[in-house]
């Protein structure tokens, strides 16, 4: 077997041209679309961990918009806490107003009807003494019988007062 050096060299022309070819229409564009499908790849990626990043402060943000509702809510229960303790104090301190304005009155009227029966019992009292005056005057009484009288009489005074 004897190998002829002009086939030999067509042969390595052939390869030599084969490898041009393929590598011009072939790995060059396989090449290429492995590059672009990897920048893809990276590309999806990187968004995906913007993605995880922007929800991660999303939800930061959230947690810190939950705790400062919660701390405004909290702030607005103690106010009104606080608005409905002072309104209690004042409805009771109104109605202690009232109940002693109340009582006053009430004392009032009992110490101007006091008086009102005092000076009727009074009135009665001296038309009575006038009625036994007359009566005693018209029977000529002695002295004695007048003084008698007349201390019943302050005695009877007295017990009203």
């Amino acid at each position: 077997m004897e190998i002829d050096i002009s086939t030999l060299i067509f042969a390595i022309a052939n390869f030599l041209i084969l490898l041009f070819l393929l590598h011009k229409f072939l790995y060059k564009p396989l090449l290429t679309m492995m590059d672009n499908r990897k920048k893809s790849i990276d590309d999806a990626l990187d968004s995906a961990a913007a993605a995880r990043k922007e929800v991660a402060e999303s939800q930061t943000v959230i947690k810190e918009g939950l705790a400062e509702a919660r701390a405004k809510a909290d702030e607005v229960l103690a106010i009104a806490q606080k608005n409905s303790e002072k309104l209690k104090e004042e409805i009771l301190a109104k109605a202690r107003e009232q109940a002693l304005a109340i009582t006053a009155k009430a004392q009032a009227e009992i110490a101007h009807d006091r008086a009102e029966v005092i000076a009727a019992l009074r009135l009665e009292v001296s038309d009575l003494i006038i009625a036994a005056t007359k009566q005693l005057l018209q029977e000529a009484v002695d002295e004695s019988v007048q003084k008698r009288l007349f201390d019943q009489y302050v005695n009877d005074m007295g017990q009203l007062q």
